[in-house]
């Protein structure tokens, strides 16, 4: 009876060790991955950043050369033209309704402010006289 508890024993014992072989492999092998998770992941960042600032500098030769065409020319002027008519139709329709605009608004602030300030230099001459 003796030898058969031994023999379980010796059983358990290379269970055991087995189970914790493997749990040990198991971890080396996972440290192993994350290590090249993380190499990988920089790699990719890398190249994307690479990608990144190659298609980057592409783009703005790309928008030099198209400023400098004869289309980016023509482009460039009917955008100022087209600014030109709508700030012009803005101002006609605020006119038409009699709403200020914000320059009108900016310059009845000012007129506002300087005339404070005279009234307050008028109150205390007045006060002091």
């Amino acid at each position: 009876m003796a030898q058969r508890s031994s023999l379980v024993q010796d059983g358990l014992q290379r269970v055991r060790t087995a189970a914790e072989g493997l749990d040990h492999g198991l971890r080396r092998l996972q440290k192993r991955l994350d290590g090249q998770r993380k190499n990988l992941e920089k790699r990719i960042e890398h190249q994307r950043k690479a990608i990144e600032k190659g298609t980057q500098r592409q783009l703005e030769r790309f928008l030099a050369r198209l400023r400098e065409s004869r289309f980016g020319h023509r482009a460039e002027t009917l955008r100022e033209d087209a600014a030109q008519r709508l700030e012009t139709g803005a101002s006609a329709l605020l006119g038409a309704l009699q709403i200020a605009s914000k320059g009108d608004l900016d310059r009845i602030d000012r007129k506002l402010s300087q005339l404070s300030r005279k009234l307050k230099d008028l109150e205390k001459s007045g006060a002091t006289a």
